[in-house]
Formats: structure tokens, C-alpha cells, sequence
């Protein structure tokens, strides 16, 4: 009789520690900044969305903004901002964000600044990308001897306090850098800031699971029989 009630009590708990239990899902949104020559991309210029500093021959086209080291190191500069996408920080808490860059090969072993010759760069690229001032990567080859590439950052305790500051992640850029045996160029073709959030002190009016309600009624079930066995008792005892 004693395993019996242990059991029921058991049950109980469990039930009353299920049922009010609320999971705070996870809200992911993604930010896009396409550099490509099309309709519905990015706008180009101060206070727009991307500025592009460099040479004479700086172009746009539908492979995206070319750059190049060729007498100039040219540096390309962006915005992401997430206001507006369903994040607020009033009521969400941003649990981390990742930027991909992807990078296309002009597919020419030198500048185009010096004319075109087919075929990928002998010695590969030279670049760096800066994140708020304080993070990024500098980078040789990244392409390898792949015509495309797609570099990722995720976000470290500068970038992070930046974006949750003004929902947006100010100053990025993107800088060519020459070798000493030649240059580096390529184009950048999009950039995207996929961000996860969640709810701050999330509070639920959902409608339990029907697991949950099982458990708690199971637990009822048993308290009312606990209930009914000490009563049984307490009378036979009086008898």
C-alpha cells in the first residue's frame, strides 16, 4: 500500500511540475543587402544602403560590385538593420547572428583595370572584412579554385553589443589588398545577418498540451484516491 501511494504521489508531482512548464521558441530572421544589378537590390550612395570607395573603374553589374587592389584598394562599406522584421528589444533578447558574405571570382588571372586575361588569379585574393571597428578576418585565397565563395562571421561580444544597441550592425566593409606579386579582385554579391531571438521572460496563454493535461489529471486521479484510502482508514480506525 505504502509503494502504491508512493507512486501515485509521484505521479502527482511530475504532473504539477509538467503543466505549467512553457518553452520559449526561437525566432530566427534574416537581413539581405544584394549588391547585383537588378531590379529590387540594394541602392547605392550615402545614406542609402552601401557606399563604395576606390578606383575609377569601380563597376555594378549583374554578378555584383566589382573590386580591386589595381592602383586603389577599394573598400566597400554596408549597413544591416533589423528594425522592422518582427524584432523588438523591448520584448525579445538577441541569442546570437551570423554574416555570409558571398564572394564570385571575376574569373580573370588580372585586373580588369589592366585588362582581362581568362582564368582564375595565379596566387589567389587578398582581402579583409571589419565588423564594428573591432572584428572580422583577413583573408588570402578564399576562393581557392572555386569560382564562388561564401565567408561566414558569427557575431562576437562587439558586433553583438552593436547590434543590440540601434538594431544594426553599422559600418561593415569589405577591403582589397595588393601583393606584392599582384592584385586582388572579385565581386561581392550579397551579404546576409540571419539572427536568432527569442522572448524575454516569455509568458504563455497557449492552450496546454494534451500530454500535459493527462499528467495533471492523472495526478488528480491519484491525490482523490489517496484522499479516499486515508479517509477508509480513519473510519475503520473509529470503528
Amino acid at each position: 500500500m505504502k509503494l502504491f501511494q508512493l507512486i501515485k504521489i509521484t505521479t502527482l508531482s511530475v504532473a504539477l511540475l509538467i503543466a505549467p512548464a512553457v518553452s520559449a521558441s526561437a525566432i530566427i530572421l534574416t537581413d539581405t543587402v544584394d549588391f547585383r544589378n537588378k531590379p529590387g537590390a540594394a541602392k547605392q550612395g550615402f545614406f542609402r544602403d552601401f557606399q563604395v570607395f576606390g578606383g575609377s573603374s569601380l563597376r555594378r553589374n549583374r554578378n555584383g560590385i566589382y573590386l580591386s587592389s589595381a592602383g586603389f584598394n577599394d573598400r566597400l562599406y554596408w549597413d544591416h538593420d533589423i528594425s522592422g522584421l518582427g524584432y523588438n528589444p523591448e520584448f525579445h533578447n538577441i541569442d546570437f547572428a551570423s554574416l555570409f558574405i558571398d564572394l564570385k571570382d571575376d574569373g580573370c588571372s588580372s585586373s580588369h583595370r589592366y585588362g582581362c586575361r581568362p582564368g582564375h588569379d595565379r596566387h589567389g585574393e587578398l582581402l579583409s572584412v571589419d565588423l564594428a571597428g573591432f572584428e572580422g578576418a583577413y583573408l588570402k585565397n578564399p576562393f581557392g579554385r572555386k569560382p564562388f565563395t561564401t565567408l561566414q562571421f558569427d557575431l562576437g561580444r562587439a558586433a553583438m553589443f552593436d547590434l543590440r544597441y540601434d538594431d544594426k550592425l553599422d559600418f561593415i566593409n569589405i577591403k582589397t589588398h595588393n601583393q606584392y606579386y599582384g592584385t586582388s579582385d572579385f565581386y561581392v554579391q550579397e551579404s546576409r545577418l540571419v539572427v536568432q531571438y527569442s522572448l524575454r521572460n516569455p509568458v504563455s496563454n497557449d492552450v496546454p498540451e494534451p500530454g500535459s493535461l493527462a499528467l495533471v489529471l492523472l495526478g488528480l486521479v491519484g491525490l482523490f484516491s489517496i484522499r479516499r484510502n486515508s479517509s477508509k482508514r480513519i473510519s475503520d480506525a473509529a470503528d
